[in-house]
């Protein structure tokens, strides 16, 4: 969940996502995942490729921050951990949104920046930032810049594109 941000909106806004989303990656077909993956493997969408899927998730950021906000704590009060540790995507989308398009996007290869964010990120003193989600509960964020991150967790950005290569490997990537 974005910083500050109402999940009923995030979940509306998806759907401006949707169409960068299935251009940059050249996907088949783009689906919502179940209410059940979205709460329970930090799932958004399936991106279908040929018998691929892809799992998705998104985060959308409406004022353009020169960072990453990764949740390490999705409610404070339960200690239940943030997506950067539950998530089960595989990529993650990271797009900041004004009015109805989007202004910067990065897909970012999940795994990698998790094994980042556990080996060196985590021990380094990013700001925190708190925010609520739904506005029932309150969350954890670090704020990591965005030239903080290691390029090898990164598969676009406006200067930096490894799609063609993502998808030269698609064949190679489990089906799920």
């Amino acid at each position: 969940m974005s910083w500050k941000t109402d999940l009923g909106k995030e979940r509306r806004d998806i759907e401006k996502v949707k169409p960068w989303l299935m251009a940059k990656l050249r996907l088949d077909e783009l689906l919502d995942a179940s209410d059940a993956d979205q709460r329970e493997k930090d799932i958004d969408l399936y991106g279908l490729i040929g018998e691929r899927r892809i799992p998705i998730e998104v985060k959308i950021r409406y004022k353009h921050y020169p960072d990453l906000l990764i949740e390490t704590v999705s409610n404070i009060a339960t200690r239940t951990r943030g997506w950067i540790h539950r998530s089960r995507a595989e990529l993650l989308v990271y797009v900041f949104l004004k009015k109805k398009s989007i202004t910067e996007g990065y897909i970012y290869n999940l795994k990698e920046l998790r094994d980042w964010w556990m080996k060196v990120g985590v021990y380094d003193n990013y700001p925190r930032k708190y925010g609520k989600t739904d506005n029932l509960y309150e969350t954890e964020n670090r704020a990591v810049p965005l030239n903080r991150i290691p390029l090898d967790t990164l598969i676009y950005s406006p200067k930096y594109n490894l799609i063609d290569d993502y998808l030269r490997n698609i064949d190679a990537l489990t089906v799920f």
